[in-house]
């Protein structure tokens, strides 16, 4: 073959390896950006808030609280002239007599603001793609709780009368003559008051909030191109428990009592007789009381939480053999396309 005919033929092979390399470098090109662009957004909140109430106590018992008045007013004269006796006799028994008792006893109280069981999983494929990958995922637990119990609070009162007894007497002997003049006041006033009070509650217990928050996030975006991953996972808990059961008053008695016995006697005339004036007065109180208080057990637990939060971001370098190939078959064609020009056209000269 003459030079000429080469010289043809090489620029025929040259050209043809000119046009396999570009197809090469077009499969290659096309292969890297096989994955297009991947937008993966996802967003998970919960929230979860509880109010709780509970109360048995807040009670208030009284056994007595009555007003009792007793009164004697007596007023006795004896008046006269000649020999016979004037005689003027009082005789009074005043009393009051006033018993309570009183008696609480609550149940238990239990109180839960918020019990919550949160799951979220969030995955987020974007299979061998070697384009850009942007995966946002977010997931906000909030748990909120308050919790009051109560069985405290009460007041028991087992007497809290007010008695009164009052013996007023008078008694006049006069007159002339050698009869007795006698004038006598007898009285017995009394106050007789009694109370019990027992406050027994029952346990108290608050929990403001208890939760379990489970949160799984995964990002699989295998490949080659640009991975953005962006994983945010937030858990508040908050839980107030307030349980009580104090703040108990007991009053076995208060009762209020007043004894009188004012007495006047007046003997009095002209004669030989015997003039005679008697008071005889007893005046007493008798006021007892007897309170008990026993309370139950008081728990408040503010929060209990268990928060596990697992984040996976998958994002290996994976080159498939359909990008590979492209790349070998390119090297191997520029090498031909090179190796078959001469070493003059390469800017290669001999020395």
């Amino acid at each position: 073959m003459n030079s000429k005919n080469d010289n043809s033929l090489r620029t025929v092979l040259a050209g043809s390896l000119l046009v396999l390399a570009g197809a090469a470098a077009w499969i290659l090109l096309s292969a890297g950006q096989a994955g297009a662009l991947t937008n993966v957004d996802q967003d998970s909140t919960n929230t979860n808030i509880g109010v709780a109430v509970s109360n048995t106590g807040g009670n208030v018992g009284v056994g007595n609280a009555s007003t009792n008045n007793a009164n004697s007013n007596q007023k006795a004269t004896a008046t006269g002239n000649g020999s016979g006796d004037k005689v003027a006799v009082n005789d009074a028994t005043t009393s009051n007599h006033s018993d309570g008792s009183a008696l609480i006893a609550t149940g238990n109280a239990n109180s839960n603001g918020n019990t919550a069981s949160n799951n979220t999983v969030q995955a987020a494929d974007s299979g061998n793609s070697t384009g850009l990958v942007n995966a946002d995922q977010n997931s906000n637990n909030t748990n909120i709780g308050i919790a009051v119990a109560n069985t405290g609070g009460n007041i028991g009162v087992g007497n809290a009368s007010t008695n009164n007894a009052n013996s007023n007497q008078t008694a006049t002997a006069t007159g002339s003559g050698s009869g007795d003049k006698v004038a006598a006041n007898t009285s017995n006033a009394s106050n007789s008051s009694n109370g019990d009070a027992t406050i027994i509650t029952g346990n108290a217990s608050a929990t403001g909030n208890t939760a379990s928050n489970n949160t799984v996030q995964t990002v699989d975006a295998h490949g080659s191109g640009l991975v953005l991953g962006d994983q945010n996972s937030n858990n508040l808990n908050f839980g107030l428990g307030v349980a009580n059961s104090g703040l108990n008053v007991a009053a076995g008695n208060l009762s209020v009592n007043n004894s009188n016995a004012p007495q006047n006697a007046t003997a009095t005339g002209g004669g030989g007789g015997d003039k005679v004036a008697v008071n005889d007065a007893t005046a007493s109180n008798s006021s007892d009381g007897s309170a008990a208080i026993l309370t139950g057990g008081a728990n408040a637990v503010g929060n209990i939480a268990s928060n596990a939060n697992t984040q996976v971001l998958n994002a290996a370098a994976v080159r498939s053999a359909s990008s590979t190939l492209p790349l070998l078959l390119l090297m191997v064609l520029v090498g031909l396309l090179f190796g078959a020009r001469p070493k003059r056209a390469l800017g290669i000269r001999r020395v």
